[in-house]
């Protein structure tokens, strides 16, 4: 159990649905789960999504559990732990909690991974340090002084577990250019095999005609219907090879994020990949992961943040996707629905030609923001002022 000069705190909803709850046990754990302290009934909050750690000093850690939508304080994402200043907010999911000093008493936490073991001898209690030291720092010794300096002013920090004497290593920089080139170079060729396939199917409607007529031979109906085989398989190689390309890509993007001063993304490097394959979520949240990445990235001399090009780049995604299905009627087709259906294929894949070059202009935006950071971070007169870096 934790003993000391420790605090009461109490833990509420913002917005008032939730009374206040002492925080008897540390680590309190805040979640979806029956067995957390802190149960919540929100569908964005992960079954065990975060803990309030109180140490013996009285300070309190606010540590995420590696949840997929994350713990914020004010517009910041906790990577791991926080030091949490009291009285505060965060939130967790679309939740947002309010923590307040109940009482300044002594009092005596129990960590339930040791609540069955003998009691220990209380620590000395731990000096009162700036919360934007590292955690391995409160080893040092203390001063009078220092335990009579006032709060710090910063509200939170990251928590640091890097042992003393020994520094971690900054969040690496890996340039996500050359995953980029060949994400255009392969939506470029997706967009190419599109357009012959127009080509093609432009003279669909005058080959039938000629069947019907006597003008042409059924041979020639085979041909062309071979040639319109050959055509989607190499697009459905190329529409895959695409797809790989540019989540590698944009989850590149994601990861690169909080080393070039943009902070972190609401979703990992792992979630830009995996949402795309969730059913229904994929017709928003991939669009979600890119509109932040894009905003976040933006530095001062950016002014474009109303999304018009991004918004285009998925609708008409979305769009050449839902007229492609229209195409496919089901049984046998009379010679005018199949020159419809054509028709409609048509404009799929002339619809799906512009997403993919808007596409690759969203692709190229990215980029150039990363490279405007990245050099920024290496000028000599320091980064340039970041906008948005959440």
């Amino acid at each position: 159990m934790l003993q000391g000069p420790a605090r009461r705190f109490s833990i509420s909803s913002a917005d008032g649905s939730r009374p206040a709850t002492e925080i008897q046990v540390s680590p309190f754990v805040i979640g979806r789960d029956s067995g957390c302290d802190l149960i919540l009934d929100d569908p964005q909050a992960s079954p065990r999504h975060a803990q309030i750690e109180v140490q013996p000093d009285g300070r309190v850690v606010l540590r995420d559990l590696g949840s997929e939508a994350g713990t914020f304080v004010g517009d910041s994402r906790i990577a791991g732990g926080a030091w949490f200043a009291v009285p505060g907010s965060f939130r967790v999911g679309g939740t947002v909690l309010d923590v307040s000093v109940t009482s300044n008493e002594t009092v005596v936490l129990v960590d339930p991974a040791i609540a069955a073991s003998a009691a220990v001898a209380a620590p000395a209690p731990s000096p009162v340090v700036p919360y934007a030291t590292p955690l391995a720092a409160t080893a040092a010794v203390a001063t009078p002084a220092a335990a009579a300096a006032p709060p710090p002013a910063v509200l939170w920090a990251p928590v640091s577990d890097t042992p003393a004497g020994t520094t971690s290593a900054p969040i690496p920089y890996r340039s996500s250019r050359t995953r980029a080139l060949v994400t255009v170079i392969a939506i470029g060729l997706t967009g190419l095999i599109e357009v012959a396939s127009i080509i093609h199917l432009a003279g669909f409607s005058g080959l039938v005609d000629d069947v019907v007529s006597g003008a042409a031979s059924t041979l020639d109906a085979d041909r062309f219907d071979a040639t319109t085989s050959q055509i989607a398989g190499t697009y459905v190689l190329a529409l895959i090879v695409a797809a790989i390309a540019y989540v590698a890509w944009l989850s590149r993007a994601v990861e690169d994020a909080p080393a070039l001063g943009a902070g972190t993304p609401p979703h990992s490097p792992r979630g830009a990949i995996g949402w795309w394959f969730v059913p229904f979520a994929s017709f928003v949240v991939p669009f979600q992961i890119v509109a932040d990445l894009h905003d976040r990235l933006a530095t001062a001399t950016d002014h474009d943040r109303a999304r018009p090009l991004l918004l285009a780049w998925w609708l008409t995604w979305l769009g050449g996707s839902f007229i492609g299905y229209a195409t496919r009627l089901p049984g046998d087709q009379t010679v005018d629905q199949l020159k419809a259906s054509v028709s409609i294929e048509m404009v799929s894949d002339a619809v799906t030609v512009v997403a993919a070059v808007l596409a690759i202009l969203v692709v190229r935006r990215i980029v150039r923001r990363e490279d405007a950071r990245a050099a920024a971070l290496t000028a000599p007169d320091g980064p340039a002022a970041p906008v948005g870096a959440a």
